[in-house]
C-alpha cells in the first residue's frame, strides 16, 4: 500500500528460507530493499509461510502486512502484523501543546 514507509507501492516476496520480506518495483522488477525493522536491519519471521495485507475492513488494517510462520523447523504456528508506526495526528498536536507549554513555563521561571 501508499503508506507502507520505504517499500510503499512495491511488490513484497517473503523468502521462507531465511525468513526475510524483499521489496521489489512492481515496474522494472528491480530490488528496492529489504523490509526493516527499527534498528535497520532486514526483518526476519522465522519459518515465514506467507504474507497479505489486510483490506481496511474484516481482513485487518489496510497498512498493516500480517503474516503466517511456523517456527521452530515449523512446530509452532504464529499468525502476526507488521506495521509502520506513524503517529496520529492527535499525537504530534499534543506533544506540540506540551513542548510550547514547557517553554512557556522555562521562561516565566527566568
Amino acid at each position: 500500500p501508499s503508506g507502507f514507509g520505504a517499500l510503499s507501492n512495491t511488490l513484497l516476496v517473503g523468502n521462507f528460507g531465511d525468513g526475510s520480506i524483499v521489496g521489489f518495483d512492481r515496474t522494472t522488477g528491480t530490488q528496492v530493499d529489504y523490509l526493516r525493522g527499527t534498528d535497520d536491519a532486514p526483518l526476519l519471521v522465522d519459518g515465514l509461510w506467507g504474507l497479505a495485507f489486510g483490506n481496511g475492513e474484516s481482513l485487518g488494517r489496510a497498512d498493516a502486512l500480517y503474516f503466517a510462520a511456523g517456527p521452530d523447523d515449523e512446530t509452532g504456528g504464529i499468525f502476526g502484523r507488521i506495521a509502520t508506526d506513524v503517529p496520529e495526528p492527535a499525537s504530534v498536536a499534543l506533544l506540540m501543546t506540551a513542548l510550547g507549554f514547557g517553554a512557556v513555563l522555562r521562561r516565566r521561571g527566568r
